[in-house]
């Protein structure tokens, strides 16, 4: 039974494609802060982002990309709210780089938006990513 809380992720996930694998470039979207078992979005935005990370190795790992993060070299962050701290929401996202991605800095793009699929996202990550097998 889907709850009106988790009915759009669900909806969503149904007709698209959290991934592309395409030889050795995987494009990965539709990556957002949301809990991959409840489909409910984290209501603090810093552990928002954190799982949005997560929700990406999850999906680069899915695909066959065993190095998850650390064969990311292009991303592009989309925030539709920075809770009036953008100092904190920059450090969290740096901060998760070093996590993923000790030693190794891809191209960041970081966009401001309006808003994003679900009405309670703030951030939505896109990366692409080289398979190296």
């Amino acid at each position: 039974m889907q709850t009106e809380s988790s009915w759009p992720v669900k909806v969503l996930q149904q007709h698209i494609t959290n991934i592309i694998h395409h030889r050795t470039v995987s494009t990965n979207t539709q990556s957002g802060g949301w809990d991959p078992q409840t489909s409910e979005v984290k209501s603090d935005l810093l552990e928002e982002i954190d799982q949005a990370f997560s929700n990406v190795e999850l999906a680069l790992k899915d695909a066959g990309i065993q190095d998850g993060w650390k064969s990311v070299f292009r991303v592009t962050s989309y925030h539709a709210a920075f809770d009036g701290d953008q100092e904190r929401v920059f450090g969290k996202m740096v901060a998760n780089f070093e996590k993923y991605m000790p030693g190794h800095e891809p191209i960041w793009t970081c966009v401001g938006v309006t808003a994003l699929a679900l009405p309670q996202m703030r951030i939505e990550i896109e990366v692409v990513a080289i398979d190296g097998k």
